[in-house]
């Protein structure tokens, strides 16, 4: 939260507003454990785009401006940049099961839970590194590139951001079932039992 008020603050002071790229809020707030208001506008953003595609969502998600004056030809901006479909509300009404009764916050905290539970699972493997901490529903690997061709032959999906930086993305609907099979898997590819034993 530290960071956000401070970009804000920076911002502010030059005259600008802030947007935040939402794609993954949800997640950040189950990282944070903070209310969305604490996480937005009450840090100093402006405009939140409010993510629904990457925690579950299907080809929509929102714009929320807190600041009234910016709102004034949203509408005309959206639909000069071609964001607004005939029949719209169909796809925008996802959103209201989305939010209702906490759904989009459950959906993040059990993507963040199948990245920790992988993480636990592969802690101190040999020949494998996390390269950062695992905070949110990402887990970001370096093993060798014989490595990630083993794992892509045994089906599972992932990014390949370097020849030997790999970037796991767990879904809003990833079993514990998913997350030990890829912990099982990379203990097979580096000769070690699991952490810890499955749930």
């Amino acid at each position: 939260l530290d960071e956000i008020r401070a970009i804000a603050e920076i911002a502010k002071s030059r005259g600008l507003n802030v947007h935040m790229d939402g794609a993954r809020f949800a997640n950040g707030l189950a990282r944070l454990q903070c209310s969305p208001a604490e996480m937005s506008w009450r840090a100093g953003v402006d405009v939140l785009s409010f993510g629904a595609t990457k925690n579950g969502g299907a080809l929509c998600d929102a714009i929320v401006v807190f600041n009234p004056e910016l709102a004034d030809g949203l509408a005309v901006q959206l639909r000069r940049a071609g964001q607004v479909w005939s029949k719209m509300r169909f796809a925008s009404a996802q959103l209201m099961a989305y939010i209702e009764n906490g759904l989009w916050l459950r959906l993040a905290a059990a993507s963040k839970a199948a990245a920790a539970r992988i993480a636990a699972g592969i802690e101190g493997l040999p020949g494998l590194r996390l390269v950062a901490p695992v905070q949110v529903n990402e887990i970001f690997l370096e093993l060798p590139g014989a490595a990630m061709d083993a794992l892509e032959c045994e089906g599972f999906q992932f990014y390949r951001r370097s020849a030997t930086l790999a970037r796991f993305v767990c879904r809003f609907d990833t079993t514990e079932a998913e997350a030990d099979a890829l912990v099982a898997a990379l203990c097979r590819h580096f000769g070690a039992a699991p952490a810890r034993a499955a749930e």
